[in-house]
């Protein structure tokens, strides 16, 4: 079972690294000015992670089950929010409100999962062993995600 929280965790948090970069990405392309963009966005999503780590203290009970919820969540949210901010974009004059809301909501779910795993798993391990295995997880995970992505967007 805990095997598959961190596999869940990883690609969770790889989901929500694409999600913020897509989101950067699109503001650049549809508003210009790629180095605000990006900075703004980026900020706003490191923001959001600490406000989600600091909310996850007040979750109780059935931490399981809520994680799962925040797990889908954070799938169904992200993988439409290119769609939404398109749409957004074309059709309405809120595309800047839109574009950092989803960013906020995508942050604060991605900053809750860390510290649930973390509660969720306290009785399994010994907590410095926890903390140990989480953080070289999503240590693992942002160097995958960066060598991927260099590798990728390499020039020919």
């Amino acid at each position: 079972m805990s095997a598959a929280f961190f596999v869940s965790v990883l690609l969770i948090a790889a989901c929500g690294l694409i999600y913020e970069l897509i989101a950067g990405t699109l503001a650049s392309y549809l508003l210009g000015d790629s180095v605000l963009q990006f900075s703004t966005v980026i900020g706003s999503y490191l923001f959001a992670m600490g406000i989600g780590s600091f909310l996850s203290r007040f979750l109780g009970r059935g931490l399981v089950a809520q994680f799962v919820s925040i797990e889908l969540l954070v799938g169904l949210i992200g993988g439409f929010s290119s769609t939404i901010l398109f749409l957004a974009f074309a059709y309405t004059q809120s595309f800047r409100l839109l574009l950092y809301g989803l960013v906020l909501v995508i942050g604060v779910l991605v900053g809750l999962e860390i510290p649930l795993l973390m509660r969720i798993l306290k009785g399994r391990f010994q907590f410095r062993d926890l903390v140990a295995h989480v953080l070289e997880n999503a240590m693992l995970n942002g160097c995958v995600i960066r060598l991927d992505g260099a590798l990728r967007m390499a020039g020919k």
